[in-house]
């Protein structure tokens, strides 16, 4: 059962990326977000934030990547005069920010789903206000 949920879950962001042409660009952060909700990760033995923040980066700087194809580098040379820095490290720049983003994404999916799953609160040992006594 869990793998069909998890197959849907996959199905689901896919399709929802691909919806992301429609939606602002900070948006790719919500099927991110689904992800570390759906993802069990207990099994996997791997920080959630880690593996979110290596899939965004590569993913960020593959497209730049695709797109200085398709385009033949002007944009990405462009970019670059403006901030006055090589490419290379414009490229880490691209990257950083893509992975902190899709890192901060999983790991908060990762810690609502960790939260409902463990986290119980205990309040017979707390201290007594001065309106209780």
């Amino acid at each position: 059962m869990k793998i069909i949920l998890t197959v849907l879950l996959l199905v689901f962001v896919s399709v929802a990326v691909q919806a992301m042409t429609f939606l602002p660009w900070w948006s790719f952060v919500i099927p991110i977000f689904l992800l570390g909700f759906g993802l069990p990760l207990k099994r996997w033995n791997v920080s959630a934030f880690l593996l979110g923040f290596t899939v965004g980066f590569l993913v960020w700087v593959f497209s730049t990547l695709y797109f200085e194809m398709q385009y033949e580098g002007f944009i990405i040379k462009k970019v670059s005069l403006l901030f006055n820095m090589p490419q290379v490290v414009l490229y880490g720049c691209i990257g950083s920010i893509g992975g902190v983003l899709t890192g901060l994404a999983f790991y908060s999916g990762y810690l609502l789903r960790k939260g409902r799953e463990d986290i119980q609160l205990d309040l017979s040992n707390t201290p007594k206000t001065h309106l209780e006594k």
